[in-house]
């Protein structure tokens, strides 16, 4: 799971830095100003697949973070006895064979291609195979016949990397998924449509090289801290929600994949001004 994210990671940076160059270097058009941009069948592509590999990677977050929780508890203590620890354990080892094929499927894609598209990896069959081994981890039960993993347990910190994670792809996958159409050589609109899109682009920047930063503040965080740690979770789920925001308002404008309206734009940088606050 962390070499799959680390690959779309490095791929949503390359692409955001690829974006920028081509905002930053277009010319500033002395034309009539331009409401609309067509975008080419090639662009609209590009901005699906990293769309659809932000929501790969939202739910290799939702299973990384499923499966840490329930490692946790088979070792924290006053949690479970050992008897409940090794049987939690065996049911982890019989319930992950199917979701180790998703993953192993969607890493050697990614490695041999250098993308994920829809059409090669399955989301839908990857996001049913997490249900099915959350719903059969939850389902072990001790002896007075309760979930040996309380549905309300969760270790120290744990609500504050998950959404943190979240919300840094979410940064990252927007980010990128704009840059897709700036990257394109067939598109009509050219210069006009790179010069435009030089302060939305610039903004998303900013928010892609403040999201990078999390791996190693959230490295460093004391999770014995309970001050500290309640503090960040109430910040962590504001830039998850405020991510969220970005993007949607990233998705609704090339909800039409021929076009693009300006109007629209100046939605996403709102959006990632929220993001930064």
């Amino acid at each position: 799971a962390s070499m799959t994210l680390g690959g779309l990671s490095s791929s949503f940076s390359n692409a955001i830095r690829s974006g920028i160059n081509e905002a930053i270097a277009a010319q500033e058009s002395k034309n009539e100003a331009v409401d609309v941009f067509a975008i080419s069948d090639e662009a609209a592509q590009d901005v699906e697949r990293v769309l659809h590999e932000t929501k790969v990677s939202l739910s290799t977050i939702d299973m990384s973070s499923v499966l840490l929780r329930f490692l946790a508890a088979g070792q924290w203590p006053d949690v479970l006895n050992s008897e409940e620890s090794a049987e939690l354990g065996s049911a982890l080892i019989r319930s992950l064979s199917d979701l180790d094929a998703h993953i192993g499927s969607t890493l050697r894609i990614l490695k041999e291609e250098g993308v994920l598209s829809p059409h090669r990896s399955s989301l839908g069959a990857f996001q049913q195979s997490i249900q099915t081994t959350t719903q059969t981890l939850r389902n072990v039960r001790n002896v007075n016949d309760k979930p040996l993993v309380a549905d309300n347990w969760k270790p120290p910190a744990w609500e504050v990397f998950k959404n943190s994670a979240t919300a840094k792809f979410n940064c990252l996958g927007a980010g990128a998924a704009m840059a897709a159409v700036l990257n394109d050589e067939q598109s009509e609109s050219g210069e006009v449509l790179k010069s435009s899109f030089k302060s939305i682009m610039t903004k998303l920047e900013h928010v892609a090289g403040e999201a990078a930063k999390i791996g190693p503040r959230m490295g460093q965080l004391d999770v014995t801290n309970e001050k500290v740690v309640k503090e960040l979770e109430g910040t962590a789920l504001a830039w998850m929600d405020a991510s969220q925001g970005l993007v949607e308002s990233v998705s609704s404008l090339f909800a039409n994949k021929s076009e693009v309206k300006l109007e629209n734009v100046s939605i996403c940088e709102t959006a990632a001004e929220a993001v930064l606050k």
